[in-house]
């Protein structure tokens, strides 16, 4: 382990910043793929699966870095042992 504890939480949030930009461009490239499907009959599939892919596509580069970001946030206040407002301190 790092002797330094501010370089070991900048690596992890460093990870954390990639794993989110990593999200949004594979939610856009999901996207790409539905958008083919339903301009080129992508493979000869039908149109609602193109646009299955769009909306997988928008919900991975949209809604998955929030989500990743408060799941993320509230293991960070679990592990500092950060209150919940109840005024008891978190084991």
């Amino acid at each position: 382990m790092s002797d330094n504890p501010l370089k070991a939480e900048s690596g992890s949030v460093l990870a954390k910043y990639i794993i989110i930009g990593l999200t949004r461009v594979l939610g856009i490239a999901i996207m790409a793929v539905g958008f083919a499907v339903l301009l080129n009959n992508l493979g000869g599939l039908p149109d609602f699966v193109g646009y299955i892919f769009i909306a997988l596509g928008f919900f991975q580069a949209i809604g998955m870095p929030f989500i990743l970001g408060r799941l993320w946030k509230s293991q960070d206040k679990k592990n500092a042992g950060i209150s919940d407002g109840s005024g008891a301190r978190k084991e």
